[in-house]
């Protein structure tokens, strides 16, 4: 029973970390994008408006999903206190 909780644990661990590099690449990518954008913005070059939209949209999920994360760590780190 000991050996499946351990087994079990570790690859929560792994797919938490998978999870969590794919956030950051997203993350890495919304903000090169967001870069390009305000380029584009104040260019007035065309389609600012669109990768601006785009990127935001992009940003909020990945922030709000960092956020949470930290905010339940914490949470963790407190309770083991």
């Amino acid at each position: 029973m000991l050996l499946e909780k351990d087994g079990n644990d570790k690859y929560k661990r792994l797919r938490f970390y998978d999870m969590k590099k794919s956030i950051f690449k997203l993350g890495a990518l919304s903000i090169s994008l967001l870069s390009l954008a305000l380029l584009f913005k104040l260019m007035h070059w065309p389609g600012g408006n669109i990768m601006l939209i785009l990127t935001l949209g992009g940003l909020v999920p990945v922030t709000s999903f960092l956020t949470a994360q930290y905010l339940g760590k914490e949470e963790d780190e407190n309770q083991e206190v």
